[in-house]
């Protein structure tokens, strides 16, 4: 199987992973990778959100739209730059961020149970080095 094709599986057993796990708390989908993300950056706006998880510009905007209908999150103007909106978590929101942090490690344990400590240390950093040649490709236009 190559590369690509076992990264894309492992990401999309990932979400359906989360949602078994996560669906109990009305998260679906890649929900959880943005809250995780608005609650560590408390007023990161939606164009951050997009280079810092890497999706495009509509799709953080229906997620966060989605995410503050379920009052897990809220949106507020930029006092910097009044066109922008910062995004905050709310208390709710914030309350699950255990929930999703177990969710994560216990995948993690369980794609690599069969992994050394050291080829799992091998296989992050190849995998980072990955991802910032990915980040490179789409900014170059």
């Amino acid at each position: 199987m190559g590369i690509m094709r076992s990264i894309s599986q492992t990401v999309r057993a990932y979400t359906l992973f989360k949602e078994q796990r996560l669906g109990q708390f009305g998260l679906a989908g890649n929900q959880s990778l943005y809250l995780r993300a608005i609650i560590q950056q408390p007023g990161i706006s939606q164009d951050e959100l997009a280079e810092k998880l890497v999706f495009n510009k509509s799709s953080v905007s229906r997620q966060v739209a989605a995410l503050e209908k379920a009052g897990l999150v809220r949106q507020e103007r930029s006092p910097r730059d009044k066109r922008s909106m910062q995004v905050f978590a709310t208390s709710a929101g914030e309350a699950l961020l255990p929930a999703i942090l177990e969710t994560s490690r216990e995948y993690f344990s369980i794609i690599t149970a069969e992994l050394t400590p050291e080829e799992r240390v091998l296989l992050d950093e190849l995998c980072q080095k990955i991802c910032k040649k990915a980040k490179e490709a789409i900014r170059e236009k």
